[in-house]
């Protein structure tokens, strides 16, 4: 990862572990993070993967670990010979597992990807990319240290989507009113006067990046 960030010319982003928890040593910055989800998205697969809302999987667990904690599912054994790992002797159990994608974001218009994230010290954080298809250009919005949860989605949607609208005046600007030139997004959205973002705890670190 800091193999990565290095290549990317990433001066102010450093990892001392793989996931970014409960570490004060793990650091970076709203700017560094969206060049990062910029490189990362190039990548089909992994674009692919942060645009999936729902995804379904057969899991395997312990036959002693999934009574202890997941009794009530239906669930079937099998033999050592199916497991696609070594099983080293232990009972093993398969069934149909669901991962649900935490961004809220992704059920808008537009909205793909990239990462939610929430730490003590970092405070809630999102990471999005956005696409206005209609005028082929891309953006990505990163939002650190959000004052909540709940917040981070309206910050990082208010930022957004004030940049979308900003793509559409600039459109019109060079190319003259045009109907069909729309954001797929409520229409209170697409001329805003004003930006208002949320009253923070701690300092609030944004930054929205033009991907053509």
């Amino acid at each position: 990862m800091n193999r990565v960030t290095k290549s990317l010319h990433l001066k102010k982003t450093s990892y001392t572990n793989p996931h970014g928890l409960a570490d004060r040593a793990n650091h970076s910055t709203a700017y560094e993070q969206a060049q990062l989800a910029s490189y990362a998205m190039k990548m089909p697969e992994f674009a692919k993967i942060v645009n999936t809302r729902e995804y379904s999987a057969v899991s395997y667990l312990p036959k002693t670990r999934l009574e202890k904690h997941f009794c009530k599912l239906r669930t079937a054994e099998i033999s050592q010979d199916e497991l696609p790992f070594a099983g080293n002797g232990r009972e093993y159990v398969k069934f149909m597992q669901t991962w649900h994608n935490s961004n809220k974001l992704l059920s808008l218009p537009g909205f793909c990807g990239v990462k939610t994230g929430i730490t003590s010290t970092a405070g809630s954080c999102l990471s999005v990319y956005f696409k206005n298809r209609l005028l082929n250009r891309n953006l990505i919005t990163v939002v650190l240290g959000s004052r909540n949860i709940e917040y981070r989605w309206k910050d990082t949607r208010r930022l957004t989507l004030y940049a979308n609208a900003c793509l559409v005046h600039e459109h019109e600007v060079k190319h003259g009113p045009a109907k069909k030139i729309v954001t797929g997004l409520p229409s209170r959205f697409e001329r805003p006067k004003k930006l208002v973002m949320s009253a923070q705890k701690r300092p609030l670190q944004v930054n929205t990046m033009l991907k053509c």
